[in-house]
């Protein structure tokens, strides 16, 4: 049976001795500079530790070593809790009659181990709740200081590279607002825990995420009208990919091939809005006002709203939702359901294909 660990490093060696002499630990003869340019594609820089390692454990065993290494490293964590980040602002005042003095000092990075909740008062404005912008964007800033951390000391380099890589793939902009840039540090916690694991297990913490939930304007969306941004992005970039974008050749789903058989080759316009409507409800429990006497806890964390989803019917990708289904069992369904056309379409095998070469393609780059 091919296991996830298997697929993975024999995908990843595949990407990085692409047009590289094969070396083995009993390969004395092995070239130096193939193998730091192949641990340079897998690594943040082939250190000459990690270029001993290799050497010791041979190409696939260096990658079963790195896809075995823990979430954690106690080094690492010390060298994170020691590390520190010069904030620097002027004295202020806003329009409540809230003043701060001026600052400039090294501080730790303290917000990354923070309890989500404990970050929601960086989101509060007015009287009494006054404080310079850089201290509400500061826990961005500390994930940014940290990544450069765990880049350059990490023991499980492949991981960094692959979390930058979801990074790149689920884009948040964490310097939108003062929304993005607190919960950024819960972002990118998720997307290193996941970074070898199950797509759709990623994928759904991403839905659920409040970085995401507030950059895409989710966190807001509402039955009648359901908000677009989240439902384009997720079928356009995060899953089936602009290729499958068919608006231009149907007007109608049931004209999409395989939509009658309820997997349809591609998605229109009006999948993209029953996806919203999907998805509407899913909010962020930031103690925001939701109706007359009843306000979203402040947990920091996801929050389904059930008042604000649209509980009737809808066909997505060809397949029927009926109405009225249990809280969130929409948006939970509609994942799978993606996730499921990628996997058995064979227009979405060529996708992949196309991107598995691209990236041996970049691979051949010095």
């Amino acid at each position: 049976m091919l296991t996830r660990r298997m697929f993975h490093s024999r995908l990843l060696a595949a990407l990085g001795a692409a047009s590289l002499p094969w070396t083995t630990a009993a390969d004395a003869n092995a070239p130096v500079d193939a193998d730091r340019l192949w641990l340079n594609r897998l690594t943040f820089g082939a250190s000459a530790d990690a270029l001993a390692k290799a050497a010791e454990l041979g190409r696939m065993g260096w990658l079963d070593w790195q896809l075995s290494l823990p979430l954690t490293d106690p080094a690492l964590d010390a060298r994170l809790a020691a590390a520190g980040l010069r904030i620097t602002h002027d004295a202020g005042e806003d329009e409540h009659g809230n003043r701060w003095p001026a600052v400039d000092t090294l501080r730790p990075l303290s917000h990354l181990a923070a309890d989500p909740a404990d970050l929601v008062p960086l989101l509060d404005w007015g009287p009494g709740k006054g404080m310079d912008y850089s201290e509400r964007a500061r826990p961005a800033q500390e994930v940014i200081a940290a990544s450069l951390i765990r880049a350059v000391h990490a023991p499980a380099q492949l991981r960094e590279v692959m979390t930058q890589f979801w990074h790149d793939h689920f884009n948040v902009n964490s310097g939108k607002d003062e929304t993005t840039a607190v919960f950024f540090v819960q972002y990118d916690a998720t997307l290193r825990a996941h970074a070898f694991g199950n797509f759709r297990a990623l994928l759904g913490d991403v839905a659920r995420s409040p970085a995401m939930l507030y950059y895409l304007n989710n966190a807001d969306s509402i039955a009648s009208p359901a908000n677009e941004n989240f439902a384009r992005e997720l079928l356009e970039l995060h899953t089936l990919g602009a290729a499958n974008y068919l608006n231009d050749r149907y007007t109608d789903w049931r004209e999409v091939p395989g939509a009658a058989d309820g997997l349809a080759a591609g998605y229109l316009d009006l999948d993209v809005y029953e996806v919203a409507r999907a998805f509407t409800g899913w909010s962020v429990g930031d103690g925001r006002w939701l109706a007359e006497g009843e306000e979203a806890p402040r947990t920091g964390r996801f929050h389904y709203v059930a008042r604000w989803h649209d509980p009737y019917q809808k066909r997505i990708l060809g397949r029927e939702f009926p109405p009225n289904r249990a809280a969130m069992a929409d948006g939970v369904v509609v994942g799978s359901a993606i996730v499921k056309k990628i996997a058995e379409t064979n227009a979405d095998v060529v996708q992949v294909s196309a991107f598995v070469r691209a990236l041996a393609d970049g691979c051949k780059r010095p």
